[in-house]
């Protein structure tokens, strides 16, 4: 029986569609635009169908509940994040496809007798900046609309279990990167080949990053699972300080590595745009963001082993790929 997998164009996507392939898996992949594919050698594989699913739009469930029907797996990687273009920056959107569709999805897989259901969830459920190690078992907090929604969608597939529904293995990675990045790592790397990132701080505070492949590795590995409703932290086993982070891209881009700005000047600045924000400016310098990106968010990730054992650290590898990626991106601009 095939896997269904949504999201399979995205940074993590793809490296989960190359391992679920090189396991002899036979994959449902839901895409918004099949043809915009047609060139591409990753999904012509013969082992690949791809299917059409917008969860932006109304009716994309018609067509997904009959391909449900002859799958064994639901790989939901698919999700909204707030810096992409078809977010519109509102919550509204974001609950759209990070809650509704993930709630329709299960029913769909419930009602075709799937036996998994793994959902691909965020760390910034237990909010943007700790003080102490965190586990699974800690309390989830989110502070911001994205976090609300996946701690929502959480909510949802643990009820859907109690009723009867398919097994649930929920992921929370972190900051992810690798090939076709879209997020944070993917906008570091730009400013520091730029020349404007700078580190706030000593940089010796950490944040807890998750390279694609390896959530990749550990969705292939947690399908074998018996949990019947588990989550799973997915995080790198040695996350490097900022300072480090930004160390090893410089490296990677050859540049020079970004210069220091102590907090005290910092904060002031970011008062003012934080107020700035209250008044209706849209702006990424908050106070908010400030403290997100000077402290650390450290989390153990220990049950991950404990299920599956020790998976590779793909570091070096995936940040070099994030680096590649950037290049590609410039030289097509």
């Amino acid at each position: 029986m095939p896997d269904f997998v949504t999201g399979a164009t995205g940074c993590v996507g793809r490296y989960l569609v190359r391992r679920l392939l090189a396991r002899g898996r036979d994959l449902i992949c839901a895409v918004r635009c099949p043809e915009s594919l047609a060139g591409d050698p990753l999904f012509s594989s013969s082992g690949v169908r791809l299917v059409c699913c917008d969860f932006t739009a109304g009716g994309w469930d018609k067509g997904v509940s009959t391909d449900l029907a002859v799958c064994q797996n639901v790989f939901h990687v698919a999700g909204e994040m707030p810096h992409r273009p078809s977010s519109n920056y509102g919550a509204n959107s974001l609950w759209k496809v990070n809650v509704e569709a993930v709630q329709q999805l299960y029913a769909l897989a419930a009602t075709a007798s799937v036996k998994r259901f793994l959902f691909v969830s965020s760390l910034s459920v237990y909010g943007d900046s700790l003080k102490k190690p965190c586990d699974e078992y800690t309390p989830v907090m989110p502070e911001d609309a994205y976090a609300c929604t996946k701690a929502e969608a959480e909510q949802v597939l643990t009820v859907g279990v109690a009723n009867g529904g398919p097994a649930v293995i929920t992921i929370r990675p972190g900051l992810i990167y690798g090939d076709r990045d879209t997020g944070v790592i993917q906008k570091i790397i730009a400013l520091i080949d730029k020349g404007y990132f700078r580190i706030l701080g000593d940089g010796g505070n950490s944040r807890s990053i998750s390279a694609a492949p390896l959530v990749a590795e550990a969705l292939c590995a947690l399908v074998e699972s018996r949990e019947r409703l588990t989550v799973v932290d997915v995080v790198d086993p040695h996350s490097p300080t900022l300072e480090n982070l930004a160390a090893d891209i410089a490296s990677l881009l050859g540049v020079a590595p970004p210069r220091h700005i102590p907090l005290a000047l910092v904060y002031p600045v970011a008062t003012v745009f934080s107020l700035l924000a209250l008044l209706g400016m849209r702006t990424s310098f908050k106070v908010s963001d400030v403290r997100k990106i000077s402290t650390s968010n450290p989390v153990r990730g220990e049950r991950l082993s404990r299920l599956v054992g020790r998976l590779p650290d793909y570091y070096r590898e995936a940040l070099a790929e994030d680096v590649a990626w950037y290049r590609r991106r410039q030289a097509a601009a």
